[in-house]
């Protein structure tokens, strides 16, 4: 009676080495599913700062256009800070993962009404969000995105 007892109060003691290695092997796992889905929702949220340059840009564009009749692709003349020369790629927006960039630029004729595309394209870590890797918005209000086409949530809810 008395080995059972010895046998006994030695095996509550601890974990078994193998018990203990199952554990961290799923802990590690819900890690790492844990952090991806950070990531992911991390990235989404970034969307933001593109969205809201691209309706910035569109007002502003709106606004030179009810006093000039053109639209325009220079940082100063749509009230951007002076140290702001040209769009692209050193004109970044929001917290610095996207930068502005402001194309076809037409001006009016007897045929085609004034016309602009804005553009925000992923920089940095962002360029990781392969689903929406641009986002575009133009003089008449249509938006939209380039990337692999499978975002989820869409690029433009």
């Amino acid at each position: 009676m008395a080995t059972f007892m010895t046998t006994h109060s030695r095996r509550e003691q601890g974990f078994t080495l193998l018990e203990l290695m199952i554990t961290v092997t799923i802990a590690a796992i819900l890690t790492i599913m844990a952090v991806s889905s950070y990531q992911t929702s991390v990235m989404h949220s970034r969307r933001t700062d593109a969205k809201t340059a691209l309706n910035d840009i569109a007002g502003r564009e709106q606004r030179y256009f009810s006093v000039t009749n053109s639209f325009s692709a220079s940082p100063l003349q749509l009230g951007y800070s002076s140290s702001a020369t040209t769009f692209g790629s050193t004109f970044s927006v929001g917290s610095g993962y996207y930068y502005l960039s402001v194309s076809n630029v037409n001006a009016a004729t007897a045929t085609t009404p004034a016309t602009f595309t804005a553009t925000a394209t992923a920089t940095g870590t962002q360029a990781k969000d392969l689903a929406c890797a641009t986002f575009t918005l133009d003089s008449t209000g249509n938006y939209g995105s380039t990337g692999t086409g499978t975002a989820s949530p869409p690029c433009w809810p």
